[in-house]
């Protein structure tokens, strides 16, 4: 591959395309979405500008990250859950009525921490500074359920130390014998410096 050198791309311009609705299904079908998705962003651009990026440290990719997709699969489990007739009967009052921000908050909603609905109406329904958020997403997953692609048995071995391919197998500050012995090797010296200190 060619390196040209760093440079920093701004891209400017997009319309949203909520979960469920026809285009977001057509962008992004149910064989290929990925836990969590919420909307999918088209971008129109129409002013493009660069800068030297100098200051852009080189990386070599390795692998993608896979925390947050477990993660958000896992509220999606919730939901899948909620799709189903025992969920349903558990959760009949919540899943008929619209959503609304305050759902969280009220007796009997889906708990924010355990569905992506509920993650979505305590996280996405207003921007950090207050514009409108999400407007048919959270309603939208009741009627389609999300589908689970992710092969959970899936994990990325990262090398957080030369030599080391995975920190269970060699923790940051090895055994706890050894550090057991550095500690009291240390506690000697410093008792045995402040004796030949002071005298």
């Amino acid at each position: 591959m060619l390196d040209l050198g760093p440079i920093v791309l701004s891209v400017i311009g997009g319309t949203v395309h909520e979960y469920g609705t026809p285009k977001y299904n057509a962008l992004i079908p149910a064989e290929i979405r990925k836990p969590g998705s919420r909307a999918a962003i088209v971008v129109d651009v129409y002013q493009v500008s660069t800068s030297c990026g100098y200051a852009v440290p080189l990386y070599d990719f390795v692998t993608h990250r896979t925390q947050l997709l477990r993660a958000f699969d896992k509220f999606e489990s919730h939901d899948r859950f909620l799709a189903t007739s025992n969920g349903q009967e558990q959760s009949e009052q919540q899943l008929t009525r619209p959503c609304d921000i305050n759902d969280h908050k009220e007796k009997g909603a889906v708990s924010p921490r355990t569905s992506l609905r509920g993650y979505w109406l305590l996280k996405n329904m207003r921007s950090l500074d207050g514009l409108p958020g999400l407007a048919t997403a959270p309603d939208a997953i009741l009627i389609i359920t999300p589908q689970s692609q992710f092969d959970k048995d899936t994990r990325p071995r990262m090398r957080h130390r030369k030599g080391v391919a995975d920190v269970a197998q060699e923790p940051v500050f090895g055994d706890r014998i050894s550090f057991a012995s550095g500690f009291i090797f240390g506690a000697v010296a410093m008792v045995a410096f402040a004796a030949v200190w002071g005298s």
